[in-house]
């Protein structure tokens, strides 16, 4: 197995001030071999998270269900068979 890791810093949508979301993603590639694939596909992956990240609301992600459902939002919305998305407590 590999991982790859991703940090993105985004804003959430306002509910009672300013909320930041740090994020640390590790894809999990079933293959050493598609390392390479991840890197080139860096960019269009981290703007498919972002533009997830950026509908999330701090309450979104306020409970473990909540962040589990993240992690398979991202998932799909990496729209890459080959990635697997695990979120991180």
């Amino acid at each position: 197995m590999v991982y790859v890791e991703l940090v993105l810093y985004r804003n959430l949508i306002q509910e009672e001030g300013d909320r930041y979301l740090q994020t640390a993603i590790s894809l999990k590639l079933a293959k050493s071999d598609l390392e390479d694939k991840v890197k080139t596909s860096r960019p269009e992956i981290m703007h498919r998270i972002n533009m997830l990240l950026q509908s999330k609301r701090p309450s979104d992600l306020s409970s473990v269900a909540g962040r589990e459902t993240l992690a398979e939002e991202i998932k799909g919305r990496s729209n890459m068979s080959w990635v697997s998305a695990k979120w991180h407590r």
